[in-house]
């Protein structure tokens, strides 16, 4: 009987900055060390099956357990809801199947595993795996090296490094159509520079998503969304501007939201009535501080409509003279009565 072959991985890369990655910020900023620790918990359920998880009822409960009562099941499925919506997490495949994996996961994934032979099904991919060089007959069996033979290899990579060939330098046409089966179709490739570029845009997008939000007249978690969406797409196309990302970003987000082709569901606009409500609050609110001693005079008499420096003889002279208004207002109508009787 043939030995069942195996699927998942036995560890996986772990980024020094992880919990520096804007995503993970923000999760762990709602939910405290208990975010950080689900994701660490999922991404090793993750790498144990493969490159997914279905997230469903059994993979829920059994994630409660594993944490010992850290965290509920209410509490779970707002930590991964959470990190669908900030793009942890593969959007489309969520909604449409149940299923937790990401570009970056599948990256490592088949990185680590290029030795092995897979399987031809290869469900809910997001990039195209990378050369098998189990199938190639490539051995991965360590050859031992001789200290002489190390001392010359450290000798090449220090030359290489001082000596960086020219980028004018042309490979063998057989060569570069392998190395091109060999890398990951997911766009244009991207340096790392670019990426960080990329990543330092979307957060300065993020951290002006309240006055953003005001200026298009919609809330804040539909342009965080939006900037989502924008630099999911840099990253897969490589096309953006350089010199000017932030702008570029900005452009981008205000030719969505007025573009006639959006439905109101998908950008949810301020009502009229929540914003005169929230005006109510606020005048009752600086009235009770006021009262209190804690709004200055100023602001209390605009909250009233009152301009400051008006002197209180004045007010006192209008606040009669509108008393006077209203009492020959009554005078007259009760003498209109007395005609008529």
């Amino acid at each position: 009987m043939a030995r069942p072959r195996k699927t998942g991985l036995d560890y996986f890369p772990f980024d020094c900055d992880f919990f520096s990655d804007e995503k993970v910020v923000v999760v762990a900023g709602e939910f405290q060390i208990k975010g950080e620790i689900v994701i660490v918990k999922l991404l090793c359920e993750i790498y144990r099956n493969g490159y997914f998880v279905e997230w469903n009822e059994m993979m829920k409960y059994k994630m409660v357990a594993q944490l010992h009562g850290m965290v509920n099941a209410n509490c779970l499925d707002s930590i991964i809801n959470r990190l669908v919506r900030w793009r942890f997490f593969d959007k489309d495949l969520f909604d449409s199947a149940g299923i937790l994996t990401s570009l970056d996961i599948q990256q490592r994934y088949f990185e680590a595993s290029k030795f092995r032979k897979l399987d031809d099904d290869l469900p809910y991919l997001l990039v195209k795996p990378r050369v098998n060089y189990a199938e190639k007959g490539v051995s991965q069996t360590l050859t031992p090296v001789s200290h002489g033979k190390m001392q010359e290899i450290k000798l090449k990579e220090n030359k290489l490094k001082k000596y960086p060939p020219t980028s004018d330098t042309k490979k063998p046409a057989a060569v570069a159509a392998s190395d091109a089966d060999a890398e990951v179709d997911f766009g244009k490739d991207l340096s790392a520079d670019e990426v960080k570029l990329v990543k330092v845009t979307l957060a300065k997008a993020i951290a002006s998503s309240a006055s953003l939000a005001k200026e298009f007249g919609v809330d804040a978690e539909t342009v965080m969304t939006m900037a989502n969406d924008v630099a999911d797409r840099w990253l897969l196309t490589g096309e953006f501007d350089r010199k000017r990302p932030f702008t570029h970003m900005l452009n981008t987000i205000g030719k969505k939201l007025t573009s006639p082709q959006l439905t109101p569901a998908s950008v949810r606009r301020t009502d009229p009535a929540v914003e005169r409500e929230q005006e109510r609050q606020r005048r009752k609110e600086e009235e009770r501080r006021h009262a209190a001693g804690v709004v200055k005079p100023d602001e209390y008499l605009r909250s009233r409509g009152i301009k400051p420096g008006t002197s209180m003889a004045k007010l006192a002279r209008e606040e009669a003279l509108a008393e006077s208004q209203q009492l020959s207002e009554d005078v007259r109508s009760a003498l209109d009565v007395i005609k008529s009787m």
